[in-house]
């Protein structure tokens, strides 16, 4: 097995410090899950958070998301992974209060969202969809859908509708989804 030290960000001003962890390499998302899947049951959720977005406005624009994450009962950030954007697309600025930036392409921001494309900014709600996750019981980091790295610190959630598997960690989890019981 392979590893990689990631560090988890204390905030400006935090009475405790900065904190270095290991985070195992997984060469096969694919197998990494199908093993988790033979320990534990899917997990079905709705976002429900609203978000607030802008609109690309130049092309290869690089979104770098850092997440919060809850820790030893502390707060931190960690490095979650970085995308590009391009003109048109939709823009994550802030999820549930968090400031949290991500890019999606405008086609899947149509499907998963009500909102105005013509709109360059704004605040608004997801559409109602039933998605299916999976709880890590170790730190990881794997490539992501648009071939980045991409870190999970243990008791996050890899979202495993359809098979672009990508992380959303716990503490994010659980201000923008509410679990629903199996369909």
């Amino acid at each position: 097995m392979k590893y990689k030290t990631i560090t988890l960000k204390a905030p400006k001003n935090a009475e405790y410090t900065s904190v270095k962890l290991k985070f195992e390499i997984i060469e096969d998302i694919n197998k990494f899950v199908n093993n988790l899947l033979k320990k534990q049951d899917i997990i079905f959720a709705e976002k429900t958070a609203p978000v607030e977005y802008v609109i690309c406005k130049q092309n290869n624009k690089k979104i770098t998301t850092n997440s919060t994450v809850l820790y030893n009962k502390k707060l931190y950030s960690i490095f979650e992974t970085k995308n590009y954007a391009s003109v048109g697309d939709f823009i994550i600025i802030k999820n549930a209060g968090l400031n949290r930036k991500y890019a999606m392409h405008i086609n899947t921001a149509l499907k998963r969202y009500v909102f105005n494309p013509k709109q360059p900014s704004g605040v608004v709600a997801p559409i109602p969809r039933l998605e299916k996750f999976i709880k890590v019981d170790k730190n990881i980091v794997f490539a992501s859908p648009w071939n980045e790295q991409m870190c999970l610190l243990k008791g996050g959630y890899l979202n495993i509708t359809g098979h672009r598997y990508y992380a959303i960690q716990q503490y994010a989890f659980k201000l923008t989804y509410k679990i629903v019981k199996q369909p």
